[in-house]
């Protein structure tokens, strides 16, 4: 039996299985929302931006002492330095009507500039799967994330 799969395909499984994982790293699949508010395409207000799902990575310490442990961490929140996004905006056709224009563009990420906020309100130690992400127009006509906003869970 033969199976033919993309080269895409090929590169998602092959990072999959080469990926290492220390005993204090954790991963959450998350589905960042944009704040679309001042941005443009072609001269359009963008309306939508929908990137899909991004894996954050994080680490959880525990600080422990003599008698017990003290305190739990999580920090050093990772993610993609860049995906692909669909931004969809509204144009004027022919004939006046707004039409929907989709336009696929790579947003940049720097996560060591992420806003992190705690709550320690849901009983778990891990981070929120709703991810607030502002973005500005960089210099090649791509995008650049200014602030990421993530909520972490602690005890």
């Amino acid at each position: 039996m033969k199976l033919r799969i993309t080269e895409s395909q090929l590169e998602r499984l092959r990072s999959k299985i080469t990926e290492e994982v220390s005993p204090n790293e954790y991963s959450r699949v998350i589905k960042p929302s944009f704040n679309t508010y001042d941005l443009e395409i072609d001269g359009h207000e963008v309306e939508a931006i929908d990137c899909g799902d991004i894996r954050l990575t994080f680490s959880i310490g525990l600080e422990q002492r003599s008698w017990g442990i003290k305190g739990i961490d999580l920090g050093n929140i990772q993610g993609p330095s860049e995906v692909e996004a669909e931004f969809t905006y509204y144009a004027t056709d022919e004939e006046g009507d707004y039409v929907a224009q989709d336009k696929t563009m790579v947003i940049y990420f720097d996560w060591s500039t992420a806003n992190i906020e705690t709550s320690d309100k849901s009983g778990v130690v891990t981070i929120d799967d709703d991810v607030e992400i502002s973005l500005r127009k960089a210099e090649n006509g791509n995008f650049i994330a200014t602030e990421i906003n993530i909520t972490v869970y602690t005890l």
